[in-house]
């Protein structure tokens, strides 16, 4: 549900907001669009860890982060909310559809080499959204 609601969280919080509202960064840090583009990037490794876990790999893919390489500030808002929300949906449905087997599904996580469950995943990842929603919230006060 906390997944699933992500896409509706960040139309909220941005709707209304200029362009240059959304391209505006403080003190060196991410720029709302940015953030918006953060979470697009890390789709692709969710949804792959998750295939990870359903092919009963013993140790998860790492992140192969690139927010950084990509400037999010010169795409458009509309194709990387767009696409987020596509891929979040996809996402969303995938899990949906599992049945109870796959909850004691576990791989290793190649960075901290602990055993991750799939409920640790998808709980992770809420996080992940909840952490950089209170950010755009931040970054829209300073805004304001």
């Amino acid at each position: 549900e906390r997944l699933g609601g992500t896409p509706l969280r960040l139309e909220a919080k941005i709707y209304g907001l200029s362009n240059e509202d959304l391209k505006c960064s403080f003190d060196g840090k991410w720029s709302i669009q940015v953030h918006l583009g953060h979470l697009l990037t890390l789709e692709s490794l969710w949804l792959g860890r998750l295939e990870d876990m359903l092919n009963e790999e013993k140790e998860l893919r790492a992140s192969n982060e690139e927010t950084e390489s990509v400037n999010f500030n010169e795409g458009h808002l509309e194709t990387i909310f767009d696409d987020f929300s596509t891929i979040r949906f996809g996402l969303c449905e995938t899990l949906r559809k599992l049945d109870a087997e796959c909850e004691t599904l576990s791989a290793i996580h190649s960075r901290l080499q602990t055993p991750v469950r799939l409920l640790d995943l998808v709980y992770f990842i809420a996080e992940h959204d909840d952490h950089h929603l209170a950010v755009i919230e931040n970054i829209k006060r300073n805004i304001a």
